[in-house]
């Protein structure tokens, strides 16, 4: 049977693990290029379909 302080301790690294992974993603913030020449970002269309070469021959 699993003590008490090792079930708090196993909750409390949990805990901490958590914590430090939301701190990780929360530091990122604003990644917008910062030069005023940078292209903003637009989104592509989808790919273009292309048929097996075998296919377009006929």
């Amino acid at each position: 049977m699993l003590s008490l302080v090792s079930v708090a301790k196993k909750l409390f690294d949990e805990a901490a693990e958590k914590a430090e992974k939301e701190a990780r993603k929360g530091s990122f913030g604003d990644t917008t290029p910062q030069s005023d020449d940078a292209e903003a970002h637009v989104k592509k269309g989808p790919k273009p379909v292309t048929r097996p070469r075998l296919e377009r021959r006929g």
